[in-house]
């Protein structure tokens, strides 16, 4: 014979947990969601800080730290639709940083053309996507960092020059057409070996990151434009 009162108290528990979970589920989305998408100098790298950034001054904001080490901006693409992080992550603001392994000199080699293409496609499926709160998310894209280190593998003095004078360039023209927020990592770091020894920046580096990228955020914070309710 079933206990009722056994199974009146585990229907109890049962709402309770529900009520809990909707509740931290409410909660999760009343936080501004800010996507990291990039490689490896967003993997592990400056979302930690930018999250200890936002805790520090009391802003209700989750950092999600989507980086892939290693991918090109090809690679990116149809990571980033073969597992929809947008659906998942859900955000307000995308930060877009994709470019240094394009520059290598192995299979991973991008042509500049190529990579455009691929950025405007990361950048439209960005941009057209409709959040819970049924807004587009604000996207900021920043320039690639300097390479100081030719001795490491699969990169040379080409790549070098590629940052400058082809990718670098080709991210600023992407801003202006898709009327982005430019975050320029690259000169953040320019001159500054002692922040970016070889091709990763230094914990130091990452901090210092987390900062350029969050005195951007705090603007358009500040001035109410996160998302579109177009």
């Amino acid at each position: 014979m079933i206990n009722k009162n056994k199974t009146i108290g585990f229907s109890i528990t049962v709402v309770l947990i529900i009520i809990g979970f909707s509740w931290y589920y409410l909660e999760k989305k009343s936080d501004l969601i800010i996507l990291c998408a990039g490689d490896s100098l967003t993997a592990d790298g400056y979302p930690n800080w930018l999250q200890k950034r936002f805790n520090e001054n009391k802003i209700k904001a989750t950092v999600i730290d989507r980086g892939v080490k290693g991918h090109t901006s090809g690679e990116y693409l149809r990571y980033m639709k073969r597992n929809n992080i947008l659906r998942e992550s859900d955000p307000d603001i995308i930060l877009l940083q994709l470019g240094t392994n394009d520059v290598r000199i192995d299979a991973d080699y991008t042509p500049t053309q190529q990579f455009i293409n691929n950025m405007n496609q990361i950048i439209l499926e960005s941009i057209q996507y409709k959040n819970s709160r049924g807004k587009n998310p604000t996207v900021l894209i920043s320039t690639i960092l300097p390479i100081n280190d030719t001795k490491v593998s699969n990169f040379n003095q080409k790549s070098v020059q590629r940052v400058t004078e082809e990718i670098n360039p080709a991210i600023e023209k992407l801003a202006a057409k898709w009327n982005l927020q430019l975050v320029n990592n690259y000169q953040l770091f320019q001159d500054r070996n002692e922040l970016l020894p070889g091709i990763h920046p230094t914990e130091k580096g990452y901090k210092v990151m987390s900062e350029n990228w969050f005195k951007h955020l705090l603007s358009i914070i500040k001035k109410k434009k996160v998302g579109n309710t177009s």
